[in-house]
């Protein structure tokens, strides 16, 4: 079975995240356990904590994954940033033990200034200090970057370099992100194209490393080092990149996470219905316009 769902939030409670999971057709899931943007952890009592995870089990929705908030940046160089990033990773471990999740999805961040290889050897250093004392079984995955400005790990010789420089490989992993590959020059528009891309990652890095794919078509244009996600098929990797992605046999075991705009209320359904024709292995032209969408 094909492990695909949404990023969805929780800001409505558990009970209200699941029930729009499970209308979803959702059998993966990922989460901020807080808000995006805010460094305050959230707490959860333990009859909710008990329910949701009576739930998820009930509806086989796994696995779980967390993504880190916006704020922490692994690569800075301002001291007061890098202590409030580590407290917020080592916080976001423990809530992924406390929930249930098996993975917490890292940005590598932004190195502001200096070098590259200075943004990487700090990236290396924090993740080695958070996982120092770290026993769960919870595994950090770095994301591929779209390559804005000073963001690292934009392509897989920068995600090889941070690996490299961690002490506890088996606590680390890979996330793909569709959108950002392609933003960042990795081209997924045909069956070809998508395989010579993995060959290169598995090459570098090991296909065993990645545990996640963001599925996400891409608003913006090749190598553009733009990071705006759009609907399946809709966006500039197109229909037929975002189908072959999905049913390349490489990834089908990986679970997927769409991370697409909420821009109507029928948003999420249209792009799970969308999927859904691709494993079913059908596929019919989009219409540019559609009445009453659901």
């Amino acid at each position: 079975m094909k492990r695909i769902g949404f990023h969805l939030s929780i800001a409505s409670g558990f009970s209200h995240l699941i029930e729009e999971a499970v209308s979803l057709s959702c059998n993966t899931l990922q989460i901020f356990s807080r808000s995006p943007r805010s460094w305050i952890k959230r707490n959860f009592n333990d009859k909710e904590l008990e329910v949701f995870k009576r739930k998820l089990k009930e509806y086989d929705i796994r696995p779980l994954i967390i993504h880190l908030p916006y704020l922490p940046n692994p690569a800075t160089p301002k001291k007061s940033l890098r202590k409030k990033t580590i407290k917020v990773i080592k916080e976001e471990l423990e809530t992924c033990k406390i929930l249930g999740a098996e993975f917490l999805v890292v940005h590598t961040g932004k190195y502001l200034e200096g070098t590259r290889e200075e943004g990487i050897k700090r990236v290396q250093d924090m993740i080695n200090e958070v996982l120092l004392d770290f026993r769960e079984e919870v595994k950090i995955l770095f994301e591929n970057t779209a390559g804005a400005g000073t963001e690292i790990g934009c392509n897989f010789y920068e995600l090889k370099e941070i690996f490299d420089g961690i002490e506890k490989k088996e606590k680390v992993g890979f996330c793909l992100d569709t959108a950002h590959l392609f933003q960042s020059g990795y081209d997924l528009r045909t069956k070809d194209k998508i395989n010579k891309v993995l060959d290169e990652f598995d090459r570098l890095l090991g296909i065993d490393k990645l545990y996640l794919v963001h599925y996400n078509d891409s608003k913006t244009e090749l190598s553009s080092r733009v990071d705006r996600h759009y609907h399946i098929g809709r966006g500039k990797i197109g229909k037929t990149g975002m189908k072959e992605i999905i049913l390349n046999p490489r990834l089908f075991h990986i679970p997927f996470i769409m991370e697409t705009p909420k821009d109507t209320k029928y948003a999420d359904r249209r792009n799970m219905k969308i999927v859904k024709k691709f494993l079913n292995s059908t596929f019919s032209a989009f219409p540019e316009k559609r009445k009453n969408e659901r």
